[in-house]
Formats: C-alpha cells, sequence, structure tokens
C-alpha cells in the first residue's frame, strides 16, 4: 500500500514501514504536527488496526491503554497469586533512575494539570489503609520523615499550655 507517496507493508495486523515504523504512528505525528512523547501509544478508537484516519486515533498512556483493554476482565485468583509472586521484593522505580530535562518537564506539568484530590477520595484511601500492616520500608520512611519534622519552639508550646490549661487531660494532643 502507499500512503503520502510511502510504501507501507502489512505485519500483525498493522501499516509499517522499515523508516517510518508503523503508519498510525505516522499519520498521528503528522496530523498534529508533533513527535509522541515518550510512554504514550496512540490508539485505534473503533480498534481495526487498519483504520489509520486522524479522527480514529487518540494518544494515550501505555497504562490507561492496557485499562482500556482489560475493562470487564475478571483475572483468576491463580493469576493474582502468579503476578503476586513474581513481583515479590521488586520496586516500581529502580532508585537512582535519571529522567532526562524534556521527561522531567512532562511529568512536572501533568502533575500540575491533574485536578486536587478530593477530601472524599482521601477518606477512602485512609480506610483502605486501617489495619494493614506497614512494611518495613514505610516504617523507616515515617521514622525519618518525624526526624526532618521541625521541632516545636518554647513558644508554641507555651501557647499549647495556655489553650489546655482548664481541660481534663493536661496532654495536648499535637
Amino acid at each position: 500500500m502507499v500512503y503520502d507517496n510511502i510504501k507501507w507493508y502489512e505485519h500483525n495486523g498493522y501499516w509499517e514501514n522499515d523508516t517510518y515504523g508503523m503508519l498510525h504512528r505516522y499519520v498521528w505525528e503528522k496530523h498534529n504536527g508533533c513527535k509522541i512523547p515518550e510512554g504514550y501509544i496512540v490508539h485505534h478508537k473503533n480498534e481495526n488496526r487498519t483504520d489509520f484516519a486522524p479522527s480514529n486515533l487518540v494518544l494515550m498512556t501505555r497504562g490507561n491503554h492496557s485499562r482500556l483493554h482489560r475493562k470487564g476482565y475478571k483475572m483468576s485468583e491463580e493469576g493474582k497469586r502468579k503476578i503476586s509472586e513474581a513481583n515479590t521484593g521488586r520496586k516500581l522505580w529502580p532508585e537512582g533512575r535519571i529522567f532526562s530535562k524534556e521527561t522531567i518537564q512532562k511529568m512536572s506539568e501533568a502533575a500540575k494539570a491533574r485536578p486536587p484530590i478530593s477530601e472524599e477520595t482521601k477518606a477512602k484511601i485512609s480506610e483502605l489503609h486501617k489495619g494493614k500492616p506497614k512494611s518495613e520500608e514505610h516504617k523507616a520512611k515515617l521514622s525519618q520523615a518525624a526526624k526532618n519534622r521541625p521541632l516545636i519552639s518554647e513558644e508554641t508550646r507555651r501557647k499549647i499550655g495556655e489553650a489546655s490549661k482548664g481541660r481534663k487531660h493536661k496532654r495536648p494532643i499535637i
């Protein structure tokens, strides 16, 4: 097949070219005038791999793409167990991972664009974690955070003491 005066061949249900890669990615980049950011993929809305019309192509993260295609899929308990065993001891991000300035900028912009977490969502997260044992790594992080907490000034201690006068319990909750 020829598109944009370039020969494309079919491979695994996609149109490809040795120089330009996959046709749907080429079309998306040409239509939007920019390169596909690292970590993103081009999804076919109608799931027809040979339909490369710009209106059928949408950019999304690999994670969102996986979730989209797994919607309604229920994993067996055995499958969950195997994945859990395979991931035991693994960390999501290797320590010391270095990101390019461009990637850091993109992550920063994405974080700023995210809406703030609602109080309702915070409460749900808190409820989910109630009673769960903390890992040694998590305990160490909490301990380190407590060590780095600024000390309470004498003036603040005096104000707390004055505010707690007349209460049954003399020890204020900080």
